[in-house]
Parts: C-alpha cells; structure tokens; sequence
C-alpha cells in the first residue's frame, strides 16, 4: 500500500498525544486543589468517549462555562481536533 508504512507510526502518536492530553486534563480538573482555591466555584469534568475521544467541561456555579471534545479524526488522516462551540480545529 503506498505510503501506508507513514500512516500507521502517525497514527500511533496521534493516540499516545489523545491519551497524554487526557490524562492530564484529568489531572489538572480534578486533582489540583490550587486551581480549585484560586477559582471558587468552578468545577471541572472530564469523560472519555471511547479510546479515540474525550470531553471536557467547566461549570461555574453549576452552570457550563466551556465544554469541548478532543478526539482522533480520521477524516485528517489521524491528526488531533478539536471541537468547541461548534467549530472544529485542527491541532
């Protein structure tokens, strides 16, 4: 398959990035108790959707302040995008 021995070790990468970004976005919104004094109110979740995508939210007071989800697009060949209100990036 031409070009087929790039594809596979891009989107190996692609994964490993996807698991490293969700894992720390976990880290920091539920773990880091200074970024919970410095901001009352302000709660944090995070889901992941299958192996590939996650969301993440911030509520204040209950409500959503910010949500996005960050997930493998295949229609990029592999790459990581990401989808906030609507509009998707690429990264």
């Amino acid at each position: 398959m031409p070009g087929g021995s790039q594809i596979y070790p891009k989107d190996k990468q692609c994964r490993q990035h996807t698991d490293i970004c969700a894992h720390r976005l976990f880290t920091k919104l539920h773990r880091n108790h200074k970024l919970k004094a410095r901001h009352a109110g302000i709660e944090g979740e995070t889901r992941r959707i299958d192996a590939n995508s996650f969301t993440a939210a911030l509520y204040r007071d209950g409500k959503t302040a910010a949500e996005c989800t960050i997930f493998m697009n295949s229609g990029f060949a592999g790459d990581i995008a990401y989808s906030g209100k609507g509009a998707v990036f690429r990264v």
